[in-house]
């Protein structure tokens, strides 16, 4: 599993003291662009992926300078997309939040959906270690 450290900053707290949804979003975000760049799939720059859907469950509440972690593996692979399950969790292992995230593979014209090359299938099987 692909694991993303992050610290909760002032930044990400919203009016009730606790770690706002839209920040959560956005370290689920992040810890994505982390694992596409790891397992080699795209830079952080380049256009291949458009996520297509999240659906995220809200656990417990975090908090300014709470060190979370943000877990990311790839579960399915279909024809032209794939699914990432991804959690946050606090240092006392405390899920925060989880959520399934299904990105599709762009073709060249970064527009059309394409399929997920064998490229790709072979790199996430080999970096999870499971056949996808």
């Amino acid at each position: 599993r692909h694991k993303t450290p992050m610290r909760v900053s002032i930044g990400h707290i919203d009016v009730y003291g606790h770690l706002n949804n839209v920040a959560v979003f956005r370290l689920l975000e992040q810890s994505r662009i982390e694992y596409t760049i790891d397992v080699g799939l795209v830079g952080w720059n380049e256009l291949g992926l458009i996520l297509a859907r999240v659906d995220c469950s809200f656990r417990a509440q975090g908090f300014y300078g709470d060190l979370l972690v943000s877990g990311c593996k790839a579960v399915r692979i279909g024809r032209k997309s794939f699914t990432l399950r991804q959690e946050i969790w606090r240092e006392d292992g405390t899920i925060v939040a989880d959520a399934d995230t299904v990105l599709v593979a762009l073709g060249p014209d970064k527009v059309t959906p394409a399929e997920v090359s064998a490229d790709w299938r072979k790199k996430m099987s080999d970096w999870e270690g499971v056949a996808l």
